[in-house]
């Protein structure tokens, strides 16, 4: 938390609790990529809620779910203009971001939740070259969240590493593909909207999500297996501040918004592991059944590693120095070996 803990710090000359009267009238514009019923919606309506519950209602967040604000290809030229207050950046899809996607990237890395967020805090804080892509952007880190472990729901049973040859997996990004295709598997590009029906109709054999996310999209109605391994967790879009909104905010708003930041990850952390039990029971109520599978520790250790293929891109394409730094800091903190 060490990024969250500088920023306190030069806020310290304002530690005495502000008074609603020393909050200016605001409304923020928060702009999110996902539903609001998604699972890290939650802890952005607790964040909403804390900053109008303190500030007396003197400062309000407006929720606009869903790209309702702007498209994607939009927002980093809305983030340098400051035309939006708040918003959440997926920043392994952007060619201005990619030594930020890295812990948005790595399967089957992150296993607990709480560290994968204290290592997101420090790679933001302390990375040279996280450090200069948010400068190029504009922007700074409020808050980070993570994605609960992402898991295989298959229209049919897959029980052993060897099942997986053959089978058409939904994928993403570049460093997924390389998963399955080590598994003997084909990866498919699938858009969340496209899933539903794509299973239906046998398009693809497996979705891959984290569980809340396949409730709420009910995709158990039409995939009836949950392969019983945990493929890892991942950061979730970290919210941002544009620079020149942050520096037009008198400092009692930036202390109450870092303040509620702060605790605001702490509520996530939580709630996200606990709607994730619960999802999976939510799934069995669709009539998911839960498939055991064979040697599922030796199939995860057996898995490419991926912290080294993204070391590799980084290198070809001239961010080596900076991405070595990432990787070695993520392999101490995670206790792993260097390769």
């Amino acid at each position: 938390m060490q990024r969250r803990t500088l920023l306190l710090a030069s806020l310290a000359p304002l530690a005495a609790p502000a008074i609603a009267q020393d909050y200016p009238s605001l409304r923020l514009r928060y702009a999110s990529h996902v539903p609001e019923n998604n699972v890290v919606s939650e802890s952005d309506k607790f964040f909403a809620s804390e900053v109008h519950r303190r500030s007396k209602g003197r400062v309000q967040v407006d929720m606009y779910w869903n790209r309702a604000l702007a498209r994607q290809q939009e927002m980093l030229p809305l983030i340098s203009a400051g035309a939006v207050d708040l918003t959440t950046l997926e920043t392994a899809q952007y060619g201005e971001t990619p030594l930020m996607g890295f812990m948005n990237t790595i399967f089957p890395t992150f296993q607990d939740g709480r560290t994968l967020v204290e290592m997101s805090n420090w790679l933001y804080a302390n990375s040279t070259g996280i450090r200069a892509e948010l400068n190029r952007i504009g922007a700074r880190v409020l808050f980070v969240r993570h994605l609960p472990h992402y898991h295989l729901l298959c229209r049919r049973p897959i029980r052993t590493a060897e099942e997986f040859r053959g089978a058409r997996l939904r994928s993403f990004g570049a460093y997924v593909p390389v998963m399955w295709r080590s598994l003997g598997a084909n990866a498919v590009n699938v858009v969340t909207t496209e899933m539903y029906d794509g299973l239906s109709k046998g398009t693809f054999d497996c979705t891959f999500l984290p569980a809340p996310f396949l409730a709420n999209l009910r995709l158990g109605e039409v995939a009836r297996y949950l392969v019983d391994v945990p493929f890892g967790m991942i950061e979730f879009a970290p919210t941002l501040v544009p620079n020149v909104v942050w520096n037009r905010w008198p400092a009692s708003v930036r202390q109450l918004l870092t303040e509620v930041a702060a605790e605001t990850e702490q509520f996530a952390i939580e709630k996200t592991d606990a709607e994730s039990a619960e999802a999976v029971r939510e799934l069995q109520r669709q009539g998911v059944e839960i498939v055991p599978f064979a040697g599922r520790e030796e199939m995860l250790r057996n898995l490419p590693d991926l912290m080294t293929a993204w070391l590799g891109r980084q290198r070809a394409e001239g961010r080596g120095a900076a991405a070595e730094q990432i990787v070695t800091y993520a392999r101490q903190r995670l206790n792993l070996p260097a390769r």
